[in-house]
């Protein structure tokens, strides 16, 4: 392997371990935006539809939808009771270590 390889492939292990946290939260909000993203496909709405619905700017949608910005409580709370619907949460082990109960 090339020297230049090694160092982009160090490189980007450096970026990624030192951004871990961001990573995995926009990976987390990426998750539930997706559910969205079926959602309004599934009703045949569209983005600029979410943005009215939701009473935000339509750029700030296309941020969410595209994973640049995170979704939050206040969004999730507004989408619900705009669409009457639910976020339902399920907890899965990733590993055995833990028990999940569904309640």
């Amino acid at each position: 392997m090339s020297n230049l390889k090694i160092f982009e492939q160090n490189s980007l292990n450096s970026y990624v371990d030192n951004n871990r946290e961001k990573i995995d939260a926009t990976l987390v909000s990426l998750r539930i935006i997706k559910q969205i993203d079926n959602f309004l496909d599934y009703n045949e709405l569209n983005q600029k539809d979410l943005a009215n619905k939701l009473e935000v700017s339509e750029a700030f949608v296309s941020q969410l939808m595209s994973g640049s910005k995170k979704i939050n409580v206040q969004i999730l709370n507004k989408f619900e009771k705009q669409f009457n619907v639910e976020f339902e949460f399920k907890l899965r082990s990733k590993n055995s270590m833990y028990s999940v109960v569904e309640v």
